[in-house]
């Protein structure tokens, strides 16, 4: 019975500690020439590659430039780089990956305090 509830336990902390992170990359086929070379993944992340002419309606509206990546975490936006008037975007995994670090580190300073 102990090891029952050992196992439910850590199953559970494990579940609670996890952080469900996803990476969105979009970019549009006319711009294709301004597309950023990105891995596909970043600190163990999933990079998902979009073309925005491939998407709905109400997302193709959402999206005001391109290329864009956004950074959620739970369905979350954590941050979000869009290009500027010359439809380039000059991040590198590097950028989003320290995102992604200072991101997790800022909620275990919640949990420690």
């Amino acid at each position: 019975m102990k090891k029952i509830i050992t196992l439910i336990l850590i199953l559970f902390s494990t579940t609670a500690l996890t952080q469900d992170y996803k990476i969105l990359y979009i970019n549009a086929l006319w711009n294709k020439e301004n597309s950023l070379s990105l891995p596909n993944k970043i600190e163990g992340v999933t990079v998902d590659f979009a073309i925005l002419e491939d998407q709905t309606k109400s997302l193709q509206e959402k999206i005001q430039a391109v290329p864009v990546v956004i950074l959620y975490k739970e369905n979350r936006v954590v941050k979000k780089w869009s290009a500027d008037i010359s439809f380039k975007l000059d991040i590198n995994a590097k950028e989003i990956s320290k995102a992604i670090r200072e991101d997790k580190e800022k909620v275990h300073r919640r949990k420690t305090n």
